[in-house]
């Protein structure tokens, strides 16, 4: 997966993701949040983020440092 739009988490089980990483989602939740894995230079890093974030990313796209033209920032909510 391809995060698509910089999300700052609020709770401590929320993962903060920024424009263009990659990440392996682990599991995807009735409420439209992922469990996430980071890949990369950070891998191994875990936690849940807003599924709108995130897009697929292309079969066969190898290329470090693909462009994305997404910039907005998500400010998490959570009103339990």
């Amino acid at each position: 997966m391809l995060v698509e739009h910089t999300f700052i988490p609020s709770l401590a089980d929320e993962l903060t993701i920024k424009v263009g990483e990659t990440l392996r989602m682990l599991e995807e939740y009735e409420d439209e949040w992922c469990l996430v894995e980071r890949l990369g230079s950070r891998s191994g890093e875990r936690g849940v983020v807003p599924r709108f974030c995130l897009k697929e990313r292309p079969r066969g796209q190898h290329k470090r440092g693909a462009s994305s033209t997404g910039t907005s920032s998500v400010k998490s909510g959570n009103t339990q």
